[in-house]
């Protein structure tokens, strides 16, 4: 069975997190690194903490913060410029709201449409930035794709992508969906939406790891 942080989307935010045992030094020298991710919700900064455990950004040491930065899109993003543009504007509204991190974090949720024979299909995915502290670079992954009917992104669109989203009429319609995290419904309680962000920022993390470690 599916174990996630957040079973629950009434989960209040978290502010900040460290694993009790954390154990410095970091891979950041002589003290724990600092992680910010550009969010608010306990599922993200989860899914975070987990990436930490695995001995992402620094391993079990760092210090993982949340901050709630606004995306400035819509409520549902739509292809994958938006969906990206919404993360770069979280990942610059948490560097001003906690400057100094050694890493930041952001990560934004949306719809995409694929053209298969016969129809039209879509899948809802995350993009994750990560940047460096230090030096700004940055690296980019996204997650597994989870196909959304697409009746229920119809229905959103009709309302109104900047006042609803497709999770929101997906739970509507089917009782005990967790609007936060369909994810888990769609895919039979096999996949949760915070097992399918930690593969995320697990890929963006080795890739600013590569590119830190000055290989080509």
């Amino acid at each position: 069975q599916v174990v996630c942080s957040q079973r629950d989307s009434h989960q209040p935010d978290v502010a900040a997190m460290a694993s009790p045992d954390a154990s410095p030094p970091s891979a950041e020298g002589s003290r724990s690194a600092r992680v910010v991710v550009a969010s608010s919700a306990a599922m993200k900064i989860g899914a975070l903490r987990r990436a930490v455990d695995d001995g992402c950004f620094g391993g079990a040491g760092a210090l993982v913060e949340g901050v709630k930065a606004p995306s400035g899109i819509n409520e549902q993003p739509w292809g994958h410029e938006e969906t990206i543009s919404g993360a770069m504007n979280r990942l610059a509204a948490a560097k001003e709201m906690a400057p100094g991190a050694d890493f930041y974090v952001a990560i934004e949720n949306g719809i995409f449409e694929v053209a298969t024979s016969p129809e039209l299909r879509c899948f809802d995915l995350a993009w994750v930035v990560v940047e460096a502290g230090a030096d700004g670079r940055q690296a980019m992954a996204h997650s597994v794709g989870v196909e959304f009917p697409r009746t229920f992104v119809q229905q959103a669109r009709e309302e109104g992508f900047d006042k609803t989203h497709a999770g929101h009429k997906l739970a509507a319609a089917n009782g005990g969906v967790d609007v936060q995290d369909p994810h888990r419904w769609l895919s039979s309680d096999r996949l949760c939406r915070e097992d399918l962000l930690v593969g995320a920022l697990s890929a963006a993390w080795g890739q600013l790891e590569r590119q830190r470690s000055g290989a080509s």
